[in-house]
């Protein structure tokens, strides 16, 4: 019998956010936090029948994945290696922060 069968506990995928030695987690409901071209790294955790550490999937995000985090449409198309990829999708600010950032400017300057 699984720990889910006797508890009736149910762990939900999470992110997992890797950095300098540090790790937070958060729902996958949730943004993503700041997507650097190098030193974030993001993994995906989906949980199998029991929370127990062992029982835990765990994979890095794709940079498709990271892409879309960060607003990039689905049919955007990439060049360059996954990890080309995966550092401009970090460099990249989303579209609408971009446009968000430039209408607090001009408000500010009318």
């Amino acid at each position: 019998m699984t720990t889910r069968e006797t508890t009736g506990v149910v762990v939900p995928p999470y992110i997992a956010e890797l950095r300098g030695g540090g790790s937070k987690h958060r729902p996958v409901s949730e943004p993503l936090a700041t997507v650097c071209a190098s030193g974030n790294h993001h993994g995906l955790v989906v949980p199998e029948a029991s929370p127990a550490v062992e029982d835990c999937g765990f994979r890095m995000l794709q940079a498709q994945e990271y892409a879309a985090a960060m607003a990039f449409p689905g049919t955007y198309r990439w060049r360059g290696s996954k990890r080309d990829r995966v550092r401009m999708a970090g460099n990249a600010v989303p579209c609408n922060m971009a446009r968000d950032l430039v209408a607090c400017g001009v408000e500010s300057i009318s």
